[in-house]
Parts: C-alpha cells; sequence; structure tokens
C-alpha cells in the first residue's frame, strides 16, 4: 500500500529500498546464502538498510520484473486510452470529427505524446525524448472501414538503481 500512495502521474516509485513500519523482523537472521538464493528465486525479502531495520529488496514479482515497470505498463495503457478518449469526445462536443486520414492521426498521436511527456516528468520514462517514438501505421481499406487508427509506440523505461559498487582507491 506504501508504494500505491503515490499518484502515478507524478511519480515513479521504485518497489525496492523502502521501509516497512508494521512488520516485524525475521525470527532468526537471514544468512547471507539465503539472501542470495531469495534473490535468485525472485523473492522479496527484508533486511536492515542504512538507519531502517526492515527495508524490501529486490521490488520484484514473482517471476523476477520489477513491479514498478509492471505499474508504469499499466498507468500508461489507460492515460493513453483516457488521453485519446478525451480528445475524441473533446473534438465530437465541438461538431468535428478526427478523420481516419493523416491529419487524424498526427490529431492521435498528440495525445499519445502527451502521456509519454507527463510519463518522463514523472519519471517512468528516459529523459532523452529521443528514446521514444509514436509511429501512425499506413492506412488501410481495413481501418477505413472499421474507423480504426493505428500506431507502434516505444518509449524507453527509466530504470531504478539498487545496486551500487563503489571502488576506493586510497595511499
Amino acid at each position: 500500500v506504501d508504494r500505491l500512495a503515490f499518484d502515478a502521474d507524478f511519480f515513479s516509485v521504485p518497489w525496492h529500498g523502502f521501509p516497512l513500519r508494521v512488520v516485524t523482523d525475521y525470527s532468526a537472521d537471514i544468512t547471507a546464502s539465503e539472501r542470495a538464493y531469495a534473490i535468485a528465486n525472485d523473492f522479496n525479502i527484508t533486511l536492515p538498510q542504512g538507519d531502517e531495520d526492515l527495508v524490501v529488496d529486490p521490488g520484484w514479482n514473482a517471476v523476477g520484473r520489477p513491479v514498478y515497470e509492471i505499474v508504469t505498463a499499466d498507468w500508461f495503457r489507460v492515460r493513453v486510452q483516457e488521453g485519446i478518449n478525451r480528445l475524441i469526445v473533446q473534438k465530437s462536443s465541438r461538431g468535428y470529427k478526427i478523420p481516419v486520414s493523416t491529419g487524424g492521426q498526427a490529431q492521435v498521436a498528440g495525445a499519445i505524446w502527451t502521456v509519454i511527456k507527463t510519463g518522463i516528468a514523472a519519471g517512468h520514462f528516459d529523459a532523452d525524448i529521443a528514446q521514444h517514438s509514436v509511429t501512425s501505421e499506413a492506412i488501410t481499406a481495413s481501418d477505413l472501414e472499421n474507423q480504426r487508427f493505428r500506431f507502434t509506440v516505444r518509449v524507453k523505461l527509466a530504470v531504478a538503481g539498487r545496486l551500487v559498487t563503489v571502488t576506493v582507491y586510497a595511499s
């Protein structure tokens, strides 16, 4: 619940490195080999980190995928659909249709880009705009018959760092 308290429109929260406040410690200490086994098998475990006694790591689901990636994908799908629906309603309520044409594609692509830019600002996607693309697919007779737009969207996720290696040379 702690992670879901953040609004995904403004934050792409990591699902690791956060303290659990109302959970008791393990009854016995976890060994280094048990920790390695747990992480290798996609378990989330809690261990001391920094000033906290119980910090979640690595923040993955049962098949080893970072949970924040799943949240980002769901957030993006919902926000794109909302943006497109909003565009259709705005146009229609003013007496305009969005034609199945390159002009119509540009309008819908604009709604998709708005969500991508929101995702960049929230930290869901890489800050380099060149890493993302919205490509309108060629309009076919089937598209015209079905009143349909097709797009291919590519976004690059912003990867959350969780492991840090520091090499120090002292003399």
